[in-house]
């Protein structure tokens, strides 16, 4: 089976050791390359061979620009992904702006990091976030409405489809939601497909910035 490369860079060798063992216990990925500085994997990137580059934002926080630029002129192909534990809305949202398919957080289980990588490679945006303390668990039949400025948008969504919505936001997958909800995939992708018209949404990504801009979650 071939196996896809994943570049990793962090500073933290400690965490470089343990992500390889999770990335090479998958059958289908492992770890080609990796750096602990930007500086580093600047002068690496010329020789590296990757499907994505997974890195911890604030080893390269201020030259972010620079590390992406530098990541598409000599790896094109490759996937961008942020593994962080200290991710900032601001960053959150920078993030998107630049693009970058996928956020993962340091505490997700090694399943889960394998699945969203997983998730990237198959052309999917992947941000694993936490629901913002105070938004209403599923199975809750109270408002959803953050605070941003989309309350009226929130406000026309049915009960299952702001269930669904939250779970969505979590990063969880359709399989999953089906279960928690006790509903077919069929119906959970049904429920998506209505509530993303609702709120005139196009895509994963646009959803995410939706749920961000009205502070329905933390990163």
């Amino acid at each position: 089976m071939l196996r896809r490369k994943v570049a990793v860079v962090d500073e933290n060798q400690t965490y470089r050791i343990g992500i390889k063992t999770v990335i090479d216990s998958a059958p289908d990925l492992r770890v080609a390359a990796e750096a602990a500085t930007h500086a580093e994997a600047l002068y690496s990137l010329p020789r590296w061979s990757a499907d994505i580059v997974l890195f911890e934002w604030e080893t390269i926080s201020r030259t972010v620009g620079l590390f992406i630029e530098s990541v598409r002129t000599h790896l094109p192909q490759a996937k961008l992904v942020v593994h962080s534990d200290s991710f900032t809305q601001r960053a959150f949202i920078e993030a998107l702006q630049r693009g970058i398919q996928g956020y993962i957080s340091k505490s997700v289980t090694g399943e889960r990091l394998i699945e969203g990588l997983h998730a990237v490679l198959n052309e999917e945006v992947y941000y694993l976030v936490r629901k913002k303390a105070g938004v209403d668990l599923p199975g809750n039949s109270g408002s959803i409405v953050g605070d941003g400025s989309d309350g009226n948008l929130l406000a026309t969504l049915t009960a299952r489809e702001r269930e669904v919505f939250l779970l969505v936001v979590e990063g969880r997958t359709t399989r999953e939601i089906a279960a928690a909800l006790c509903i077919s995939g069929r119906t959970v992708e049904n429920h998506r497909s209505h509530l993303m018209r609702k709120l005139d949404l196009r895509n994963q990504i646009d959803l995410i910035r939706f749920a961000a801009r009205n502070n329905m979650m933390e990163v």
